[in-house]
């Protein structure tokens, strides 16, 4: 919770990968592939048990894990806060 995540696009996605793609109901995801039938790929978040019921296309793929900001997330809201405001 309140990471941020910097992703970029690759030619390819292999086993392990931790990857963003677009779930057409909830949005965007960041899971890890766990499978790769050629053409969809199968996806577990990392704090859960069981993969996940969508899976998506390469085309779905937003891109793979870059860089990891331990709570980057909160910071943009820190910075909407007033200055009296903890973070």
């Amino acid at each position: 919770t309140d990471d941020m995540v910097l992703l970029r696009s690759a030619n390819d996605y292999e086993i392990g990968d931790a990857v963003a793609y677009r779930h057409p109901q909830i949005g965007t995801v960041l899971h890890r592939i766990v499978a790769d039938d050629g053409v969809r790929f199968t996806l577990q978040g990392d704090n859960r048990e069981g993969s996940g019921s969508y899976n998506p296309t390469r085309e779905d793929v937003i891109g793979r894990q870059w860089i990891i900001i331990p709570r980057g997330g909160a910071s943009p809201a820190c910075c909407r806060r007033p200055a009296t405001s903890p973070c």
